[in-house]
């Protein structure tokens, strides 16, 4: 971060009324033009640690609040708006929101978009799911929240077995047409759903079939929530 306006002083020079309104002016707006930049009131006064998102049909709102774009105070102490289209979206799927710094003063505005990472002069604050057909978007979540709801993840209650049922055979299975993970300690376990971030779901046993599987070849076993939020049990080879 740098201060333009300051100058360093050195031992025995003289302190102009410039200087110090220079230095004070650069300390107002952390070294940003004040016609572009919230002054550092604005940004204390109005901080955040939870962003509060919303959806209503296509509509998404942020509460007011304050934030650094890149290296730039911003403020809003109104609440902001962001109408989705159909016309802009056509597709449906996950979409990225964002805050915009407003070109002049200390302003910023909601926007949106398809990918990441986001473009130039924004700030990822969260995402949404986005449904064309019937206008609408839902799952609606800061990134506050998500790293929330991943600090409050449990730990996974299960246990791969070669034996239906049996979590812990306690002799040698020499060979096996399938995998199960069985609840062990418990039946709920934490997956990542791309619309809402991480959740714990509830399982019965899973399985998956060994037959038709290269012998020479090592295999990751892992779970994941199916198109219709259904954990499933699913190997991928490895090389």
């Amino acid at each position: 971060m740098t201060y333009p306006l300051s100058t360093a002083v050195q031992p025995g020079d003289t302190t102009l009324a410039s200087q110090y309104n220079d230095l004070r002016s650069d300390a107002l707006t952390l070294g940003n033009p004040e016609s572009s930049s919230a002054l550092l009131g604005q940004l204390l006064n109005n901080y955040r640690s939870d962003l509060a998102l919303h959806g209503n049909g296509a509509e998404i709102t942020l509460n007011p609040c304050a934030l650094m774009i890149e290296g730039v105070p911003a403020c809003s102490e109104t609440t902001l708006t962001k109408t989705v289209s159909a016309l802009e979206f056509p597709s449906a799927g996950l979409l990225q929101i964002a805050v915009e710094k407003s070109a002049a003063g200390a302003g910023m505005q909601l926007v949106v978009q398809s990918n990441l990472p986001v473009s130039a002069g924004r700030r990822l604050i969260g995402s949404c799911y986005w449904d064309p057909v019937v206008q609408s978007v839902s799952s609606v979540r800061s990134i506050t929240e998500n790293l929330r709801g991943a600090a409050n993840i449990d730990c996974a209650a299960g246990r791969l077995t070669l034996m239906a049922g049996n979590p812990t055979p306690t002799s040698d299975i020499n060979s096996a047409d399938t995998l199960y993970y069985v609840p062990y300690g418990g039946n709920r376990i934490p997956l990542y759903r791309s619309e809402s971030g991480w959740e714990t779901v509830q399982f019965s046993a899973l399985s998956v079939p060994l037959s038709g599987l290269n012998t020479s070849c090592c295999y990751d076993a892992w779970l994941h929530l199916d198109g219709s939020g259904l954990p499933r049990l699913t190997l991928l080879a490895l090389g």
